[in-house]
């Protein structure tokens, strides 16, 4: 019964509430793509990873970012020799534009590696060597640009063969173009050099001893750091910054979201002060009206929340499938993020109903029935 009356107030000015509901749902919709966006480049690099059977990456330590790094080819040789590494594989990695103009991922590997049998060959066959000039592409990038078997295509001025396309359940290694690590290493100019060292170790179920060889491996390699796959997204450094900026413009949005609706419940108090009065007249509470307040508020941000995932959800769908975003990022809407965002928007509606609801409980039955 006593729902009625909120329900009742926030009717009487339509346009208003509904305005309150859609700016709301535009600061909600801004969450939900920008903090999608940032968990979405840090599920493709992890999948990526996995797919490829690495569970230990080692980079150089101190670097901010992963592709502008490299280490000694050599290194590799003596990190296979640590007790319970089972097998390490240099790769050498470069974001670059195929004479095409698109910007693909670039990925080397030396002809002994195991990373060759993780690849899924849907058509060519699988490789067991690749010659000099030739290159497996990604079904993605293979899709948009209407490669076929044979096909030379330029990269960095160089022509490549397609040797053939690879099939992954992950979008950054669709989006991938590998070759030899030699070729790439000539491409790059930079000989003897690889980006990371994919280690596979020989107990990976046992956790202690996960955590005991990644500990050797920090001691016997000081400019190196070794971290489980499922850390190194965490712990890039780019893709932190990233994230605390999808954070911090989302914060930015929600905040002002918070003075809309204070806007939209104080322009409703000082309009309802007679009727306010009227019901501290007949012994309401503080508590009461204070309760009045909040449920207006949770009432308009709830509904502002609830279209803003939807928008928020289409939104991010069309960044990722309508930009070159969809190379990098792997997106959903997950349960946890949509429940995050619905409890943040009952947490915006009540902080917001608290000064509205305070202002409210101040007014004196006496003048407030006199006020027309």
């Amino acid at each position: 019964m006593f729902i009625a009356i909120p329900k009742r107030n926030l009717s009487r000015r339509r346009m208003r509430t509904a305005l309150t509901c859609i700016g709301v749902a535009l600061g909600v919709a801004s969450f939900i793509a920008l903090v999608g966006l940032s968990r979405g480049v840090e599920r493709a690099w992890t999948t990526g990873l996995n797919e490829r059977g690495t569970h230990v990456l080692g980079m150089r330590r101190g670097a901010a970012e992963i592709l502008t790094a490299t280490l000694d080819e050599g290194l590799g040789e003596k990190i296979s020799m640590v007790k319970g590494v089972l097998a390490v594989s240099g790769e050498l990695m470069d974001l670059s534009q195929l004479d095409t103009g698109s910007t693909v991922l670039l990925t080397g590997w030396p002809d002994h590696s195991n990373l060759w049998n993780t690849l899924d060959i849907g058509t060519g066959g699988k490789p067991i060597k690749l010659d000099n000039g030739e290159v497996i592409v990604g079904q993605s990038i293979a899709a948009a640009m209407g490669y076929k078997l044979g096909q030379e295509l330029g990269i960095s001025g160089r022509e490549y063969r397609i040797r053939a396309f690879s099939k992954s359940k992950g979008t950054l290694n669709n989006n991938t173009i590998v070759m030899r690590l030699d070729d790439l290493q000539a491409t790059m100019g930079k000989s003897g050099r690889v980006t990371v060292f994919n280690l596979m170790l020989k107990q990976i179920d046992d956790q202690d001893h996960v955590a005991e060889v990644i500990k050797q491996l920090n001691n016997a390699f000081e400019g190196l750091i070794f971290q489980e796959t499922s850390e190194v997204a965490y712990n890039n450094k780019i893709l932190t910054l990233f994230t605390d900026i999808a954070w911090g413009m989302s914060s930015i949005a929600l905040l002002i979201c918070t003075f809309v609706v204070i806007n939209t419940l104080m322009m409703s108090i000082t309009e309802r002060k007679r009727e306010i009065g009227i019901y501290c007249a007949l012994g309401w509470k503080p508590a009461r009206i204070i309760l009045m307040i909040g449920i207006e508020a949770i009432i308009m941000t709830m509904l502002g929340g609830i279209a803003g995932c939807i928008i928020g959800g289409f939104g991010l769908h069309w960044l990722v499938c309508t930009t070159e975003l969809r190379s990098y990022i792997e997106t959903s809407l997950d349960a946890r993020l949509i429940f995050e965002t619905l409890l943040a928007s009952v947490l915006l509606g009540t902080v917001a109903s608290l000064y509205p609801a305070w202002r409210a409980t101040q007014v004196n039955p006496t003048e407030a029935l006199r006020y027309e």
